[in-house]
Formats: C-alpha cells, structure tokens, sequence
C-alpha cells in the first residue's frame, strides 16, 4: 500500500476532493486532524522576570559556568 499526504488550502475544494477520493474503490481515504503541540511558543518567555531582581553580573554567570571540575 502506498501512502500520500495532500495538504489542501481550501476548505470547500478540499471536502470536494475527498468525496471524489472516497467514490474510487481502490483508495481508502483516512482523515486525521492536526495535534496540537504541547509546548507553546511563548513558554519559554515567561520566565524572563525570575532574574529581574538578582543582584550577579554576566561576567559573574561565565566564571561560574565555565569552572574546571577536578
């Protein structure tokens, strides 16, 4: 079996197809709705405030990124 995915832009045209798609015997037509993602875009902007008040420099942030480890 073959499988293709047909992205339709047009409601009205895109439900015309599928009843064209639905009539031909040798084709089975699976409708699928799209997931929704379970992370947001925005999510990771809303912690832009936690550091607001924080009182260490980037230089401070570097020095203690970068530390050897012995």
């Amino acid at each position: 079996m073959e499988t293709i995915v047909i992205n339709i832009r047009n409601k009205e045209k895109g439900k015309l197809l599928r009843s064209l798609l639905k009539d031909l015997p040798f084709v089975e037509v699976k409708e699928t709705r799209k997931k929704k993602s379970k992370v947001s875009n925005g999510s990771f902007f809303l912690s832009k405030g936690i550091w607001k008040d924080a009182s260490i420099s980037l230089a401070e942030i570097r020095k203690q990124a970068w530390q050897k480890k012995d």
